[in-house]
């Protein structure tokens, strides 16, 4: 069967959290309103297929499609899209090349005027422009100019020239609709099982944060900023993903809960249909502070839920304010404690470097952190990512504290000693990190704190081994932190001497952090043994 449209998700990296594992919701959401309105279309994951990606691409390229679109999921133009563009021109694609997604609607332009292989952006939400876009096609033929002037949220090329049409802030009715999954037919048993599959509750976030795009985008191309699917739909989406034997799931909402009229009794009637399922499911969300109701988690706790995403970025008032996070400090603790309380597995969206910090508040973040028991090298090592299309990146480009690389734009810190504690850190993370790539051997967690209950069953004995190796690993990193923060409140490294003994400093600190690493990095080599071991024993018991 000819496809009219390709839709192609490229590995864009590993800053990217989930990139190898996890389905693209946007695409499968397009893919499957097409399909609706009666275009065939097909996902190809570069990560998810396991015969090689451009064998594929020619299979498909063969076929000529009318549209090929490339999912950007990185907040600037990845280099990995160049490569692809590229290769379908010289490969003899004539078609209509577009990229889509988040990013690319801030980066549209950009995006245009650095690769010569695309014809257009689709900039907003999706559905609807690429419809209207395949039907322009079908009326227009292959007048490209045509197509796109005629084709609402598009930014395209017109004889050299950079165009704009019409943006269709306006939802359409069918946003209901379940992604579309049958890309799963082409992979193995064995890709299927590490695929992280994913249900969207909702849409955008009602938060008004100054690093944030997500308000920007539902202001700028929809006509509302939140809104969410009934629950009458996502219960027939998690039966189906039951029924493909998928019984953990991530919810992907950018805001889980939402601030309407409705949303106490949308979590529960939610809760309610979760019980009744004959087959159980365990779930994570992503919540504001703000949001954290006690009531609503025992609810949703006792229906599978084992893991929050919680926003908190700051623990100084002064930095909450400036960010425009609309919380205090005062409800971050609330919410942290009402989440460990009930035992649920939390991790904690955190900024420790941004452009205006100073080495006092980091210091007091530090401690703050500690303070919740959040005081993790994951946490500690954050910084800010300036996001196309936001406040803080309007800001930093007008103070001229961005650093670009192409189209990835990088911070640039106001005090120098906080750079130099920046660097430090990153030296002393890969260190750490060397332990972790162990840790995620042994217990497979999705996060470092979902560690995912079924999958530990095999090395259930050795956990509480595993957590303390982990526990330690952190505090030895707290130490190494805050020892080296200590030093440079106190000294300062603004002149050559100065300078010179900090350098000292720090490489003593970081071979004593190495040595301190390798003696845990023994203790987990020795479960990795005892675990290989059981493994061994558990296939030679089934056979």
């Amino acid at each position: 069967m000819k496809i009219d449209v390709l839709l192609i998700q490229p590995y864009q990296g590993e800053e990217i959290k989930f990139n190898g594992i996890m389905e693209n919701i946007g695409l499968g959401l397009i893919s499957s309103y097409l399909k609706r309105h009666n275009f065939n279309t097909y996902i190809l994951y570069e990560t998810f297929h396991e015969t090689n990606f451009y064998a594929q691409l020619d299979y498909y390229i063969a076929q000529k499609p009318e549209v090929i679109e490339i999912a950007l999921i990185t907040y600037y133009y990845h280099p990995s899209i160049l490569k692809l563009t590229s290769y379908l021109t010289k490969n003899g694609y004539d078609g209509y090349l577009i990229v889509g997604g988040h990013s690319a609607s801030f980066l549209a332009e950009t995006i245009l005027r650095i690769d010569k292989n695309i014809d257009g952006v689709i900039i907003g939400l999706g559905e609807e422009p690429f419809r209207k876009l395949l039907g322009n096609i079908k009326y227009y033929k292959k007048v490209k100019g045509k197509v796109f002037q005629k084709t609402p949220s598009c930014i395209y090329k017109s004889n050299g020239e950079i165009c704009h049409t019409g943006i269709l802030k306006k939802m359409p009715q069918n946003i209901s609709l379940m992604p579309d999954r049958d890309f799963l037919k082409d992979i193995s048993p064995k890709k299927e099982k590490q695929i992280l599959f994913s249900v969207s509750f909702s849409r955008g976030c009602f938060g008004k944060c100054l690093f944030c795009s997500i308000n920007k985008f539902f202001n700028s191309y929809s006509d509302r900023i939140w809104f969410s699917r009934s629950v009458e739909e996502i219960i027939t989406e998690i039966k189906a993903l039951i029924s493909m034997g998928k019984k953990e799931i991530f919810f992907v909402d950018d805001e889980f809960f939402g601030n309407d009229y409705n949303k106490t009794a949308r979590t529960e009637m939610f809760c309610n249909e979760l019980k009744k399922l004959k087959e159980k499911i365990a779930f994570s969300i992503c919540s504001r502070v703000d949001s954290i109701n006690k009531e609503q988690l025992i609810l949703l706790k006792s229906v599978g839920l084992e893991h929050i995403f919680l926003g908190i970025e700051f623990l100084t008032q002064e930095e909450l304010n400036f960010y425009k996070k609309g919380i205090t400090v005062k409800d971050i603790h609330k919410s942290v404690n009402i989440i460990k309380s009930l035992g649920i597995s939390l991790q904690c969206g955190f900024i420790m470097f941004h452009p205006f910090t100073r080495l006092d508040l980091i210091k007091k973040n530090l401690y703050s952190l500690k303070a919740l028991g959040e005081a993790k090298p994951l946490n500690i090592m954050t910084k800010l990512v300036p996001y196309w299309g936001t406040e803080i990146f309007k800001i930093l480009a007008q103070e001229n504290m961005l650093i670009f690389d192409s189209t990835k734009p990088s911070i640039v810190f106001k005090e120098h000693n906080v750079q130099l504690m920046y660097e430090l850190g990153e030296k002393a993370l890969l260190e750490y990190m060397k332990i972790i790539k162990y840790f995620w051997f042994l217990v497979e967690p999705l996060t470092l704190e979902w560690q995912r209950g079924h999958h530990r069953n095999i090395m259930e004995k050795y956990s509480e081994d595993i957590d303390n190796i982990i526990t330690n690993a952190n505090t030895i990193f707290f130490n190494f932190f805050s020892s080296a923060l200590n030093y440079l409140i106190k000294k300062g490294a603004d002149n050559k001497m100065v300078k010179q003994e900090w350098i000292l400093f720090s490489e003593q600190s970081l071979h004593d952090l190495s040595k301190e690493y390798e003696k845990l990095t023994l203790r987990l080599l020795l479960l990795i043994k005892i675990k290989e071991r059981l493994i061994y024993d558990s296939k030679t018991v089934a056979n």
